[in-house]
Protein backbone atom coordinates (compact mmCIF):
# COMPACT_ATOMS: atom_id res chain seq x y z
CA UNK A 1 0.00 0.00 0.00
CA UNK A 2 2.49 2.32 0.66
CA UNK A 3 3.69 1.74 -2.59
CA UNK A 4 1.25 3.35 -3.86
CA UNK A 5 0.98 6.37 -1.72
CA UNK A 6 4.33 6.95 -3.07
CA UNK A 7 3.12 6.62 -6.85
CA UNK A 8 0.16 9.30 -6.08
CA UNK A 9 2.73 11.50 -4.09
CA UNK A 10 5.25 11.37 -6.70
CA UNK A 11 3.02 12.03 -9.41
CA UNK A 12 1.45 14.80 -7.51
CA UNK A 13 4.71 16.49 -7.12
CA UNK A 14 5.72 16.40 -10.59
CA UNK A 15 2.60 17.99 -11.92
CA UNK A 16 2.56 20.61 -9.22
CA UNK A 17 5.79 21.65 -10.77
CA UNK A 18 4.72 22.29 -13.78
CA UNK A 19 2.08 25.56 -14.49
CA UNK A 20 -1.48 23.95 -14.74
CA UNK A 21 -4.28 26.48 -15.85
CA UNK A 22 -7.40 26.55 -14.38
CA UNK A 23 -10.00 24.10 -16.14
CA UNK A 24 -7.20 22.43 -17.56
CA UNK A 25 -6.92 18.76 -18.20
CA UNK A 26 -3.97 18.27 -15.88
CA UNK A 27 -5.69 20.64 -13.47
CA UNK A 28 -8.81 18.32 -12.99
CA UNK A 29 -6.24 15.56 -13.10
CA UNK A 30 -4.30 17.56 -9.85
CA UNK A 31 -7.65 17.65 -7.95
CA UNK A 32 -8.44 14.10 -8.61
CA UNK A 33 -5.02 12.87 -7.92
CA UNK A 34 -5.14 14.72 -4.16
CA UNK A 35 -8.64 13.37 -3.13
CA UNK A 36 -7.25 10.17 -4.22
CA UNK A 37 -3.99 10.77 -2.29
CA UNK A 38 -6.24 11.91 0.69
CA UNK A 39 -8.53 8.36 0.58
CA UNK A 40 -5.06 6.82 0.51
CA UNK A 41 -3.60 7.69 3.73
CA UNK A 42 -6.17 6.51 5.07
CA UNK A 43 -6.99 3.39 3.79
CA UNK A 44 -5.37 0.16 5.03
CA UNK A 45 -5.72 -1.63 1.88
CA UNK A 46 -5.79 -1.11 -1.92
CA UNK A 47 -9.10 -2.04 -2.39
CA UNK A 48 -10.67 0.32 0.02
CA UNK A 49 -9.73 2.89 -2.73
CA UNK A 50 -11.57 0.90 -5.85
CA UNK A 51 -14.35 3.36 -6.15
CA UNK A 52 -11.96 6.08 -6.74
CA UNK A 53 -9.41 4.62 -8.59
CA UNK A 54 -12.93 3.56 -10.98
CA UNK A 55 -13.71 6.98 -11.42
CA UNK A 56 -10.04 7.84 -11.98
CA UNK A 57 -9.85 5.07 -14.60
CA UNK A 58 -13.04 6.41 -16.86
CA UNK A 59 -11.95 10.22 -16.33
CA UNK A 60 -8.06 8.95 -18.15
CA UNK A 61 -10.16 6.56 -20.54
CA UNK A 62 -12.60 10.24 -21.84
CA UNK A 63 -10.31 13.41 -20.96
CA UNK A 64 -6.69 12.12 -20.82
CA UNK A 65 -5.07 11.92 -24.49
CA UNK A 66 -3.53 8.51 -25.48
CA UNK A 67 0.09 9.54 -26.39
CA UNK A 68 0.61 12.07 -23.38
CA UNK A 69 2.95 11.53 -20.32
CA UNK A 70 0.16 12.23 -18.21
CA UNK A 71 -1.84 9.16 -19.86
CA UNK A 72 1.10 6.72 -19.46
CA UNK A 73 1.66 8.22 -15.81
CA UNK A 74 -2.54 7.80 -14.80
CA UNK A 75 -2.24 4.06 -16.40
CA UNK A 76 0.59 3.19 -14.07
CA UNK A 77 -1.34 3.89 -11.15
CA UNK A 78 -3.88 1.89 -12.16
CA UNK A 79 -1.90 -1.09 -12.61
CA UNK A 80 -0.41 -0.69 -9.29
CA UNK A 81 -3.70 -0.16 -7.51
CA UNK A 82 -5.18 -3.14 -9.68
CA UNK A 83 -2.07 -5.45 -8.76
CA UNK A 84 -2.32 -4.87 -5.31
CA UNK A 85 -5.39 -4.89 -5.18
CA UNK A 86 -5.30 -8.66 -6.63
CA UNK A 87 -2.73 -9.32 -3.74
CA UNK A 88 -5.13 -8.54 -1.04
Amino acid sequence: MEELRQAIRSLIRRMELAPTPAGSVEALTLDRLHGLYAAAERAQQAGELGLLFGELRQFWLDSIGWCSQLSKDIERLVILHDELSADG
